[in-house]
């Protein structure tokens, strides 16, 4: 059996299967209310991914630094055991 949806432009209701699911109005105003719920979602979506990215950035320069800081000690390490 298909599902066939008919309009009832008198009743103000759309209907599915012969069963009433939404009306015309809260439609309207439950699209404005989506629109701005996503709206919302995406730019704090946003932010949290300029914070990781910001993060990201923070990490990798402590990276660069402790490497350098190895680098340093096998210096280090490397000219006491010559000087033995």
């Amino acid at each position: 059996m298909r599902n066939k949806r008919a309009y009832r432009a008198d009743k103000g209701k759309i209907y599915f299967n012969g069963i009433s699911t939404v009306s015309r109005r809260n439609t309207v105003t439950d699209a404005t209310d989506l629109a701005a719920r996503l709206s919302t979602t995406l730019s704090e979506l946003r932010d949290v991914m300029q914070q990781r990215k910001d993060q990201v950035e923070q990490l990798r320069g402590e990276i660069a630094t402790i490497e350098n800081q190895n680098d340093d000690l096998e210096k280090k390490i490397q000219e006491m055991i010559d000087s033995f």
